[in-house]
């Protein structure tokens, strides 16, 4: 078969030594740590068998496999995860960057050898860890999700088991990352989970397991308004703020010349850090604007004052 394809290599398998990679018996890659990845690289469309040898290991205990057959102009990636004895070697076919500008695509890779089949969830990092949505369920080990779309932004993801019992929660930050697309690889084995995303240039896009963070944090002393994000934007936006106190929330926007042109209706916030109110302005014009944020709770009433700017 003519033509060649661009095929990314990334070792997410749990061996204690670096692995030697070899494309149809000629030495590829050398030295290759766990959870560490290529680039995307131009190689021959066709057929092709891949050896992944941890160093110093003999050639009858590598990894071998022999990969799909390769479609000139298409990219690919080809993962090998597991342990030593329980191991696979995944190749998928990707995308080199989203299909929407604005988002973040992933496809949720499960590598991890020892680890049961899993529930993924994303949760809302500005409002407490609510369920924003279902991100797949009973996914097993050398399986993958379709390609998912997020926002440019903080995003966690809740692991749990079969039966719904949480695992961890990873938490990755995708801002600034809008038009790329993304591997997310759940990683190493079942007692130290983790997940860890690999980006266009083989970079590693780390997450901070913050399961029990939440439940540790001290009440904010005052109440701040830390702004909104994106900004500028079209045609939603978040709010974020913390709480001493349970209370009552109100958003009031007005325009440059003093007018009221829009209000939110109280809600109500429990105390806590990083509470958030999304506001989206599609009636309105494009300009700058100030939000008035009014929190009324039983002991005080704190007023804050923000800037933003709507570009359609």
């Amino acid at each position: 078969t003519g033509g060649l394809a661009d095929v990314q290599f990334i070792h997410n398998a749990v061996i204690p030594v670096p692995v030697d990679v070899f494309l149809d018996g000629a030495p590829l890659l050398s030295g290759v740590t766990f959870q560490s990845a290529t680039g995307y690289t131009m190689t021959g469309a066709g057929s092709h068998q891949v050896r992944f040898q941890p160093v110093g290991v003999p050639v009858e205990q590598a990894i071998n496999v022999e990969l799909p057959t390769l479609q000139a102009d298409k990219s690919y990636a080809v993962i090998a995860h597991g342990t030593l004895t329980e191991n696979a070697v995944k190749t998928i076919e990707t995308r080199r960057m989203s299909a929407a500008a604005n988002m973040v695509e992933a496809i949720l890779v499960h590598g991890s050898g020892d680890a049961p089949k899993v529930n993924v969830n994303l949760l809302d990092p500005y409002d407490s860890n609510q369920l924003d949505r279902i991100v797949t369920r009973q996914l097993a080990f050398d399986q993958t999700t379709k390609y998912l779309q997020f926002e440019p932004d903080f995003i966690n993801l809740q692991v749990t088991g079969a039966d719904n019992t949480e695992i961890a929660v990873f938490q990755l930050d995708l801002a600034g990352r809008q038009g790329e697309a993304l591997i997310l690889n759940l990683s190493n084995l079942a007692a130290e989970l983790e997940v860890y995303g690999v980006d266009d240039n083989g970079d590693r896009v780390s997450s901070l397991n913050v399961t029990s963070i939440a439940d540790a944090e001290e009440l904010p002393t005052e109440f701040t308004l830390h702004g909104n994000y994106p900004n500028p934007f079209n045609p939603s936006t978040r709010i974020q703020f913390d709480l001493p106190e349970t209370a009552q929330v109100s958003l009031q926007i007005v325009d440059m010349l003093g007018r009221e042109v829009m209000t939110l209706p109280a809600k109500e916030f429990e105390a806590g850090a990083n509470r958030s109110i999304e506001l989206n302005a599609i009636n309105l014009a494009s300009g700058t604007y100030l939000y008035r944020m009014i929190a009324t709770g039983a002991e005080s009433r704190y007023v804050k004052t923000g800037r933003m700017t709507l570009v359609k």
